[in-house]
């Protein structure tokens, strides 16, 4: 398999990369031949106001020093791989596969194997409207505003909160079943209510009009920090 990095920085946006420690002094390096300060806190690249440290327009690592010398993590995004499987992460703003590609795709270390399937009840409206009083209490709008989104996932999932869950149908039921089910059973959030929150999640992006997947990959993003 192989892939193209579009450089639309849809990784780059609230999802925090993780530093392998292999990875640090290499990065260090980079980043003081490009003048950026602190770049990795803890074990993670530094994010400012959403958006990694190295994002100028792009990520400033693959333009001026080549795909080679971004993290494992960036590089294998939006795979997740794992022994005996292969998926695409559902937090995707454009999960799409090259075959043409020039750019291999690399089978780096990756998740262990896939929890099984679960039933996801779509035609329970309750768990919308559950979700949506969730979201209402955060409140919403001081979440999305804040620094660790960014401004994609802030645009897609404006309004989420006043939304009425409708239940998915046809290509979209199926769209938002696949992914909340990678979601799910790779455990790329906490899973704590996880399936409730996905189907209810999705269904209020279904009433509120909002365009799969890139709704659905905003709604794996809030997931994703906890706050819900």
């Amino acid at each position: 398999m192989r892939h193209r990095c579009a450089q639309c920085g849809a990784s780059c946006q609230g999802l925090r990369v993780r530093v392998h420690p292999e990875e640090r002094e290499a990065l260090l390096r980079h980043a003081k031949q490009l003048g950026i300060d602190r770049p990795i806190v803890g074990a993670h690249l530094r994010h400012n106001w959403g958006r990694c440290v190295f994002w100028k327009d792009g990520c400033w690592l693959h333009a001026e020093l080549g795909a080679h010398t971004k993290p494992r993590t960036c590089r294998q995004f939006p795979f997740i791989l794992s022994p005996d499987a292969t998926a695409l992460d559902p937090a995707c703003f454009h999960a799409h596969p090259d075959p043409r590609g020039d750019e291999p795709l690399r089978f780096f270390v990756g998740h262990p194997p896939p929890a099984p399937t679960v039933d996801l009840d779509w035609e329970d409206l309750e768990l919308g409207r559950s979700v949506r009083a969730r979201l209402q209490s955060l409140p919403l709008c001081a979440v999305l505003d804040g620094p660790r989104l960014g401004s994609l996932t802030r645009h897609a999932l404006s309004g989420l909160d006043r939304a009425e869950p409708i239940a998915p149908q046809g290509s979209d039921r199926a769209l938002l079943d696949e992914r909340s089910q990678t979601l799910i059973r790779y455990g790329l959030a906490p899973p704590e209510g996880l399936a409730e929150l996905v189907v209810g999640g999705g269904q209020l992006l279904i009433g509120s009009g909002k365009p799969l997947p890139q709704g659905f990959a905003a709604w794996a993003r809030l997931l994703r920090t906890g706050m819900v």
